[in-house]
């Protein structure tokens, strides 16, 4: 597996076909889904399309890309995590959606600042942005421990959300 990015207890690797079983529980969890607006409930086929898709991008070398999460461990997958980029916005986003049993152990925060630190270091990138329904909580407190600066509420896809930002050479890694 294509290894882009290990941290003290997890790496994000390139997804591949083998992914598919722990993708789609990921995308089927109640939890998972209850906080990210519009977002339908797909088949089985359907997350085999979306997974080929992020495997697919690989091949364009921007590095804006979705990587599973796994524990450094034994290799579980636990979650899909990267960047991607926001015509409407013309801002490139990151996100970390992580299986529920996951939750509460750090991972979320570990995980977002490593795509920061990225995103500077080695994607060149001078600023990233990060969504939350304001009534999530936990996600909202997650991107405040990340590091990232609270920037606004605003309206994306229709739904009301918080904005947060971090901007190269602020005070970011």
């Amino acid at each position: 597996m294509n290894e882009k990015i290990i941290t003290n207890r997890l790496m994000f690797r390139e997804l591949s076909m083998k992914d598919i079983d722990e993708y789609y529980k990921l995308e089927k969890d109640p939890l998972v889904r209850k906080y990210i607006p519009n977002m339908r409930n797909s088949t089985y086929n359907e997350c085999k399309e979306s997974l080929k898709k992020y495997i697919d991008k690989y091949k364009d070398g921007t590095g804006i890309d979705t990587w599973a999460v796994a524990l450094r461990e034994n290799r579980k997958f636990i979650g899909i995590t990267g960047y991607r980029y926001l015509e409407e916005l013309d801002k490139i986003e990151i996100g970390i959606r992580l299986m529920p049993d996951y939750w509460g152990n750090g991972y979320a925060t570990e995980t977002g600042r490593a795509l920061i630190q990225y995103a500077f270091k080695r994607l060149g990138l001078k600023e990233i942005i990060a969504m939350a329904v304001p009534e999530n909580e936990k996600s909202m407190k997650s991107l405040e421990n990340i590091g990232l600066d609270f920037d606004g509420y605003g309206y994306f896809a229709g739904t009301r959300v918080a904005f947060f930002k971090a901007v190269r050479g602020y005070k970011y890694y």
